[in-house]
């Protein structure tokens, strides 16, 4: 209701102003503000969820921007390590304060900075990290503007090499499943490839470990 009022006092175009440059002042001076003492993100994710809460069914040019605003500090932060369960926690739950219509509006930027984030963060995200990212990634299977960049997310990530493998394997082969057509679709019917879906699962089956007894020429 406050995000609403403030919208009709200053107009929809004044309150993005005001936001965008609040977030380049953040942005500008990353390395005090997100410093932990100071406890600044949690203040950005109340912001986000309080403004995606007062969306509703009602999508507008302001949760638009700050969605992409969010996105966009979490990319530029450079956080340190403990707080990248935050900002992963923050991406999943502004997905469950969406509505269907939002969620629809919203989908291929929530994509887009999730890829950017992941690829500048691969190298420190642990694995209850990449859990929320792969099962985040699978919510947008049925999308009809997010869906193929999902799935070259999670392909990009299990191509590469994927983090722990002994570990990871589940949870990513879970993802890449999910993104086949469901049961009652017409077999043609589907967002992403079937081939390519086959062709992720075969790059994971090729990175399983080997038992251990294999390792050492048993068996």
């Amino acid at each position: 209701a406050a995000e609403r009022k403030r919208q009709r006092e200053w107009g929809e175009e004044e309150v993005v102003f005001c936001l965008e440059r609040v977030v380049d002042i953040l942005a500008a001076n990353r390395n005090r503000a997100f410093d932990r003492s100071l406890s600044l993100w949690p203040g950005v994710a109340g912001l986000a969820e309080r403004g995606l809460r007062a969306c509703g069914n009602n999508p507008s040019y302001y949760h638009e921007r700050l969605v992409v605003n969010v996105l966009r500090l979490s990319i530029h932060m450079q956080p340190e390590k403990a707080q990248l369960g935050n900002i992963v926690g923050l991406y999943a739950h502004m997905t469950r304060l969406l509505t269907p219509k939002a969620f629809y509006s919203f989908g291929p930027r929530i994509v887009s900075g999730l890829r950017v984030f992941t690829r500048a963060n691969a190298e420190v995200l642990e694995p209850p990290h990449w859990r929320v990212i792969f099962a985040l990634l699978a919510r947008f299977r049925y999308h009809p503007k997010a869906a193929v960049v999902a799935f070259e997310d999670l392909n990009a990530v299990c191509a590469d090499k994927l983090p722990q493998p002994e570990v990871l394997m589940k949870p990513a082969v879970a993802s890449a499943c999910a993104f086949f057509p469901p049961s009652n679709a017409a077999a043609t019917w589907s967002l992403v490839p079937t081939k390519d879906i086959f062709g992720t699962l075969l790059k994971l089956h090729e990175q399983i470990p080997a038992p251990a007894d294999a390792k050492d020429g048993k068996g």
